[in-house]
């Protein structure tokens, strides 16, 4: 480890230098305000950082509760249950854990202050990761080609739009993209040096970890392997005097049957892994059940893998910009002949949109950060050759370059300026101001959505058809009304689609008995505007209505 890090350039530690620059500020976005069992959740929706390892690991190791949840795997949860030892000791030791429980307050002496800490340190876990991945990709790139083309596929990446939001939330899709990433460094230098036994177990153990964090790293790295094996076939027969062809491809095999065993907690508690592929069997439906929105999944009619094909093809221009993407596609073609790496990054692509996103018949915009870390590197070589060249195809790469990670940039700028300035803060300051103890304040949709709501003041979730009913059957003083993640794809919505419409006018107009007392909403930032408007999670608009005397 120590010669790596000797070995590794000044160029991968100042990109990891920037890449920390950029993602840790958004570190204290929207911690948990855990002043009841309702607000345990932070701003980042779907997020396994906070109190969630802790139960997953009680239902692991001591308990299993009903209700346990199984759908992503479990590796992700052991990572960051050693990463809260410390604290979680220093806390039993200073008296500010006793008698653990698995209802709030979960026996933490503050709440409040406990359960955003395990979510900052399970997202200071992602923004290493993320700054990891970034690194991985200069490396990888540098190992095929040179260190021009690692910088620029590494900018690249660092910018990706979506990895700016996800470096610093607590979900699963960052860890994975770093497990992914030390695969393709490995499987770039397998092509550069060949496939030893050793490679072959390091590549085999990566994959393990990488699809024992998030299931839809498989589709990569099915392909992956079997392209790497073919690879070392052909390689074998060509030199006849080399060791058995049989051996590398074995050890890669095996040890990454035993390391998912292990890192999916399969040898220990099988019932718990059957349980998630229960579960991913029939995702569909539960998908479905959770979001409760109709034409999320696209039915499997041609219209419906053409309109799978335009999202796709929406949410990697919303990953890339129209100038990377349009370099990556040109670079596959240019770089194609002779490059067994760029056919490696291409047959990685291609598994994970035909075995993951075609068989789901959804693309979330957050799963467009792996195709795009295997793009970047058929794009970055392109302009690089470019840049290397005379005239006017040299000033072309040059331009396309810094328009490209400008771009990028841009909406990298917008991003910590719409996280730092989220409207939920000054919303929180008003509750804080306004709300009174004992109060009671309704919301709709996700309570990811939610300001820090005051101590003694207790939000009540109002989600059902007849909405205008429970609302008024709730006896909430105050009504919060904020788009959440259902409101994706809506550019301008200033409500969350489980507030039916009809019941949103009837708040505007007055006739439920409330008035609207107050409305936040941060201006986009001149020249740039509010470009990542595919996350309406991020600084939302927020209306507070109040029951009118």
């Amino acid at each position: 480890m120590l010669r790596w890090i000797r070995s590794t350039d000044r160029t991968a530690w100042l990109l990891a230098g920037l890449a920390l620059l950029l993602y840790a500020p958004g570190l204290i976005w929207g911690l948990p305000h855990a002043t009841s069992e309702v607000t345990i959740r932070g701003w980042d929706v779907d997020s396994v950082a906070g109190i969630s390892p802790l139960s997953e690991l009680h239902n692991l190791l001591v308990r299993a509760q009903p209700g346990w949840y199984y759908a992503y795997p479990l590796f992700h949860y052991l990572v960051l249950g050693v990463c809260y030892a410390p604290y979680m000791a220093f806390l039993w030791l200073s008296g500010g854990l006793h008698a653990p429980t698995a209802q709030y307050p979960y026996g933490f002496t503050d709440p409040v202050h406990a359960i955003a800490m395990l979510a900052l340190i399970g997202r200071a876990v992602s923004v290493l990761m993320a700054t990891g991945t970034v690194v991985a990709t200069y490396l990888a790139a540098r190992t095929i080609w040179d260190r021009r083309t690692g910088i620029i596929a590494a900018l690249a990446m660092l910018l990706c739009g979506p990895l700016v939001y996800y470096a610093h939330a607590g979900n699963l899709d960052v860890p994975v993209l770093f497990w992914v990433s030390l695969c393709v460094l490995a499987g770039a230098r397998i092509v550069r040096y060949g496939l030893t036994v050793r490679r072959a177990i390091g590549f085999g153990v990566l994959a393990a970890l990488a699809v024992a964090t998030k299931d839809q790293a498989y589709g990569a790295l099915v392909p992956a392997v079997g392209f790497l094996i073919v690879m070392h076939w052909r390689d074998s027969r060509q030199n006849p005097g080399s060791a058995a062809p049989w051996r590398a491809p074995l050890a890669m095999i095996v040890a990454g049957l035993v390391a998912f065993a292990f890192a999916n907690g399969i040898v220990f508690r099988p019932d718990r892994f059957l349980n998630h592929v229960k579960f991913l069997l029939n995702f569909e439906q539960t998908f479905v059940n959770v979001v409760n929105f109709s034409g999320v999944v696209h039915p499997r009619t041609l219209a419906g893998y053409l309109m799978l094909l335009r999202d796709i093809a929406l949410a990697m221009y919303q990953s890339m910009g129209p100038v990377m993407l349009l370099a990556a596609i040109a670079g596959v073609f240019a770089c194609w002949r002779g490059n067994r790496f760029v056919w490696l990054v291409v047959a990685m692509l291609l598994g994970y949109f035909i075995l993951v996103i075609g068989p789901i018949r959804h693309m979330h915009y957050r799963w467009a950060m792996m195709p795009m870390l295997f793009l970047v590197f058929p794009a970055a070589r392109l302009l690089t050759l470019g840049i290397e060249s005379a005239g006017i195809r040299r000033m072309i790469a040059v331009a396309a370059t810094l328009v490209g990670l400008g771009w990028l940039g841009g909406w990298a700028v917008d991003m910590r300026y719409q996280v730092g300035k989220d409207a939920r803060y000054e919303a929180g300051d008003w509750l804080a101001a306004h709300a009174k103890p004992g109060d009671k304040v309704g919301f709709f949709g996700s309570v990811g959505q939610l300001p820090q709501i005051p101590r003694d003041v207790l939000p009540v979730s109002i989600r059902s058809d007849s909405a205008s009913r429970q609302l008024q059957a709730s006896g909430a003083r105050l009504v919060l009304v904020i788009p959440d993640y259902s409101s994706q794809g809506t550019v301008g919505l200033e409500r969350s689609l489980y507030l039916p419409e009809s019941t949103y006018h009837e708040l505007q107009s007055g006739s439920l008995g409330f008035t609207r007392v107050a409305r936040f909403a941060t201006e986009p930032l001149p020249f740039i505007g509010r470009k990542l408007t595919y996350l309406p999670i991020v600084n939302p608009p927020v209306q507070i209505f109040q029951r009118t005397p």
